[in-house]
């Protein structure tokens, strides 16, 4: 048992050394996105700057290329696949533009609307259990988005934040008991809240 956490520790690691997302990695190990998350915050926090380490292999493939590496050898020493290799070298250097024709995703378009969704009700006051209902989407995977997009995954608002997100819920036409049921409150509180904060938003 111990060796088996241990391999899956060692291969977390690995993979994201080598560049890879949170969601590839916990599809390659059969693992949740928030187990992956807890041990690498737990064994190298220092990859959770996923950004950060991302652009540092960016910068390193582009540095590689320049000195006549070619594409299949940069792609083996970064262990990513050739086809990464040139989407680097496309978004770096753009008179590359034409060689390498990249096709966009499909999925990286899907993930950018849910991310950008994501976002927006997280700011409205939503937990990431109920993103994760509204959108059809594991629990996990609206935490890797909320921590992609710096929204504390676990973040539970203050009382002032949560008011303003109420004010919001009411500008927007909702009911009392409809905004009662998504803050977990009574109907009278949100009544309360309304009146009392109801002509100017709170600071």
């Amino acid at each position: 048992m111990k060796n088996n956490l241990k391999n899956t520790k060692n291969t977390v690691i690995t993979l994201r050394k080598s560049g890879k997302t949170i969601e590839s990695i916990a599809q390659k190990v059969g693992k949740a996105n928030s187990q992956v998350y807890k041990i690498l915050r737990q064994y190298a926090p220092d990859l959770l700057g996923s950004r950060h380490h991302h652009e540092k292999i960016q910068n390193n493939v582009v540095a590689d290329f320049h000195t006549g590496l070619p594409l299949s050898f940069i792609a083996k020493k970064y262990k990513i696949s050739k086809y990464f290799v040139q989407k680097i070298l496309v978004k770096n250097i753009s008179s590359l533009k034409r060689k390498y024709k990249i096709k966009p995703s499909r999925i990286s378009e899907k993930i950018r609307k849910r991310r950008e969704r994501v976002l927006q009700l997280r700011r409205k006051g939503y937990s990431c259990a109920k993103i994760a209902k509204i959108l059809h989407n594991h629990v996990a995977t609206i935490r890797s988005d909320a921590q992609y997009l710096n929204e504390p995954a676990y973040h539970l608002p203050s009382k002032t934040e949560r008011n303003n997100a109420i004010l919001q819920c009411r500008r927007e036409g909702k009911s009392i008991r409809e905004i009662a049921k998504q803050f977990k409150i009574s109907n009278n509180r949100v009544f309360q809240i309304i009146s009392k904060y109801g002509k100017s938003p709170l600071h």
